[in-house]
């Protein structure tokens, strides 16, 4: 029983020392989305790193690729109580710099007939090569298309109202708003 008690406080005295920025950038690639995540923090004995996804059952994640900081571990993913947990992890304790620099990226695959404009990662945590672990955050990311993807021009045709609003084909005699100014026909 001390043990624990002596490994809990480790565990927030460790954890404390350190502030983390954790980031994330949104791509559009086809119709799936691809989500890189970087954290950024003064700690330099990081050797594990563990994310849920939750995709709001709209989303599959249908790949995930170690980043730069990663690239000597092994990297996995799989449904976990609902959610995907994805996994980064070294065997021999290989340590990874937080500077920032994406460490993985998630390839989210929609669901035909779902939508959401979100998903969250949450319990995202980083193990130090002494055991003890850092909860980071928990975000959600939003996935919302923010380019206009093209305007159509109307047509050069003149829209001619009469004074009671109501859309008129061929103009007869009279007073008519076309085109938004008022004419007399």
């Amino acid at each position: 029983m001390k043990k624990f008690i002596i490994l809990s406080i480790l565990f927030t005295l460790h954890s404390t020392l350190y502030s983390q920025t954790l980031t994330t950038s949104v791509t559009k690639v086809g119709e799936a989305w691809q989500v890189a995540v970087g954290l950024t923090t003064e700690a330099t004995d990081y050797c594990d790193l563990q994310m849920d996804v939750d995709c709001a059952g709209a989303f599959l994640v249908s790949d995930v690729e170690a980043g730069a900081p990663l690239a000597a571990h092994t990297v996995r993913y799989g449904e976990f109580e609902g959610m995907t947990r994805v996994l980064a992890y070294s065997l021999d304790d290989t340590v990874f710099a937080l500077d920032g620099t994406p460490l993985m990226t998630i390839l989210l695959t929609p669901i035909e007939g779902q939508t959401a404009e979100a998903v969250r990662l949450t319990a995202i945590r980083v193990a130090h090569t002494s055991g003890a672990e850092d909860l980071v955050a928990d975000v959600t990311v939003g996935l919302i298309e923010s380019a206009i993807r093209g305007v159509t021009a109307a047509g050069s045709q003149s829209q001619a109202y009469d004074l009671t609003g109501r859309r008129i084909d061929v103009p007869a005699k009279g007073l008519y708003v076309i085109d938004g100014r008022k004419q007399v026909r």
